[in-house]
Formats: C-alpha cells, structure tokens, sequence
C-alpha cells in the first residue's frame, strides 16, 4: 500500500460508524463520477457523421401544412 493509502485507513479506523459510512458514500459518489467522465470523453469524437447527413435545399421554405395560417 502506499503512504497515502495507509494514512486514509488510519484517519477511518478512528471515525465512528456513521462517519465512516459517509465515507463510503462520498468515495461511491467520486467514483461513478469518474466513470462517467470517462464515459463523456470516449463517446464524442468530432467529425464522426460527416458526410453522413444533408439537408435539403428548402430547408428553409414554410410548410404547406402551415399555409392556412400565413394568409
């Protein structure tokens, strides 16, 4: 272990019971959040759809489904 590890397990030995179950949770908590940052940067990669989706040249047209409401 290191130094580090060994100076964490002597501060809890010395916590009582419910302090150290708050530990538990807030390292829980770090942990996932950890996870889940890892998770965010692996996913997105720029430039991963190009080329892959158009848009059509009257995209900016009105809808006919709206003509009743323009005039």
């Amino acid at each position: 272990m290191t130094q580090t590890e060994n100076q964490i397990i002597a501060v809890l030995q010395q916590l009582p019971e419910l302090l150290k179950k708050e530990v538990l949770h807030f390292a829980s908590f770090l942990s996932q959040r950890q996870i889940e940052e890892q998770q965010k940067k692996s996913k997105r990669k720029p430039g991963r759809l190009a080329g892959k989706m158009t848009i059509s040249d009257d995209f900016d047209a009105p809808l006919d489904d709206f003509k009743p409401y323009m005039e």
